[in-house]
């Protein structure tokens, strides 16, 4: 199927695309990110062809993931640990399943999303932070 029949909107000039659809380049090259961009229109040249996206796209990734794209700030007390650490450090897993995740990163290796986690350090122990509604 040709590009001009999949979307309603094409453009044959580069000119004439507006200053919110954007190419895929324009949007980080992460394969997860790229996989999650939806095209709403295309460039079709004489030579060359590709698909536009909309910039509220990161908008709505942003959305999807609010853990992959939290920046933490930590003061001296805190830490952030994965489920490996805390296992190592002591906790079950129930007492894991009760924490609250505050990041999402993946690993570099394998491409799995893991999540983080962060304690409040005292006295070379870990303990949770307060979960937000719960006294």
């Amino acid at each position: 199927m040709k590009l001009e029949d999949k979307f309603k909107i094409t453009y044959e000039s580069q000119k004439a695309i507006p200053p919110n659809l954007k190419p895929s380049s324009f949007f980080p090259m992460d394969s997860w990110y790229q996989a999650e961009l939806k095209p709403c229109a295309a460039y079709i040249g004489k030579k060359r062809a590709w698909l536009l996206y909309d910039t509220s796209e990161v908008e709505r990734i942003r959305g999807l993931y609010p853990l992959r794209f939290a920046s933490l700030a930590l003061n001296d007390n805190d830490v952030l640990l994965t489920k490996t650490k805390l296992k190592k450090a002591g906790f079950s897993d129930k007492e894991i399943a009760n924490l609250e995740p505050v990041a999402e990163r993946q690993n570099p290796h394998n491409f799995e999303w893991y999540y983080l986690y962060k304690l409040e350090k005292r006295l070379g122990y870990f303990c949770p932070s307060p979960r937000k509604g719960k006294n």
